[in-house]
């Protein structure tokens, strides 16, 4: 079944799309770098998260030394095996600049082990653990992380050029700070977007950043993306 659905995928989206893997396979994956220095920016990525989300690689790492235990079910262990494989991979290729984008999915399959070894381990109800233990790590977050929405933008690069992200944006896109106004529509990138689009009587604007600029029009306006890297659906 799993052969199956990546196998209908990779036909829709060569259908689709005319490739079977994302735009961005092609720009960031080949890059001219010797192996050794993709590893050491990858490992670079997996320190960058660890320092920003302790716990994020605390889950991981103990979700993947759980499942070498005795009477751990199947699918448990081919869960936390596709987490581990996707690290590796993750880490050859020489990880990423957003902080932490590749480890949600990471983190999301290691919750789910832990909510079924430790229910497990514990011979406790399915339901209870399956809500006790995201709760935990959802509290345990708030101790661990870097804490709450910024106030104002910090886009600091360091010199691992590991960035996060979250902190450029928050301050404009943060669910705390929309909900008395309207804080995004303030976005210097929507003001930038609909000079662009004054500039243009057809309805057809080129530019880049899609995924905020184009809240900034209305359904009559078509936009193409100059990077391509937008999702068509």
């Amino acid at each position: 079944a799993p052969a199956g659905a990546v196998g209908a995928w990779l036909a829709f989206a060569t259908l689709y799309y005319g490739f079977p893997q994302p735009n961005t396979a092609l720009a960031k994956l080949n890059v001219v770098l010797p192996w050794a220095s993709k590893l050491g920016r990858g490992f670079e990525y997996a320190l960058d998260i660890a320092a920003r989300d302790p716990l994020v690689v605390l889950v991981f790492v103990l979700a993947s030394a759980l499942v070498l235990r005795r009477g751990v079910s199947r699918p448990a262990r081919g869960l936390q095996l596709g987490a581990v494989s996707y690290f590796a991979y993750l880490t050859i290729i020489g990880g990423d600049f957003m902080s932490g984008r590749f480890f949600t999915a990471i983190y999301l399959v290691s919750v789910l082990v832990l909510v079924e070894v430790c229910g497990e381990l514990l011979a406790a109800p399915r339901v209870a653990v399956a809500v006790a233990v995201p709760l935990g790590l959802a509290a345990a977050l708030v101790f661990f992380g870097e804490g709450g929405a910024p106030k104002r933008t910090e886009c600091h690069v360091p010199i691992t050029g590991v960035v996060n992200e979250r902190a450029c944006y928050a301050e404009h896109t943060a669910l705390a700070h929309n909900l008395a106004s309207a804080k995004w529509r303030t976005h210097g990138y929507l003001a930038d977007f609909k000079k662009a689009l004054a500039r243009e009587q057809n309805g057809v604007v080129a530019f880049e950043l899609v995924g905020m600029a184009a809240y900034g029009g209305d359904r009559k306006v078509h936009i193409v993306e100059r990077f391509a890297l937008s999702d068509p659906l």
